[in-house]
């Protein structure tokens, strides 16, 4: 059973990011579902490079995140 939060996984990007005080990272095309003129494009590249968010072909930044998903994040 999966238990779904109500943040999306490009919201939880953002709050993880913001509270450890990461530099931002310039995005580098890591998934084809975010274009780098989101928002969360650099907090997500700087996380995929903190090796926080393993690369994929896809984020699913739209989607809730999972509990499991938030906690491997945190």
């Amino acid at each position: 059973m999966h238990i779904v939060c109500f943040v999306t996984r490009a919201e939880m990007i953002e709050y993880i990011f913001k509270a450890m005080k990461y530099s931002e990272s310039e995005y580098r095309n890591e998934f084809s579902d975010v274009d780098s003129g989101k928002p969360y494009a650099k907090m997500l590249q700087t996380m995929v490079d903190k090796g926080i968010i393993s690369k994929d072909v896809n984020f699913r930044p739209d989607d809730n995140v999972k509990y499991e998903e938030a906690i491997k994040m945190m």
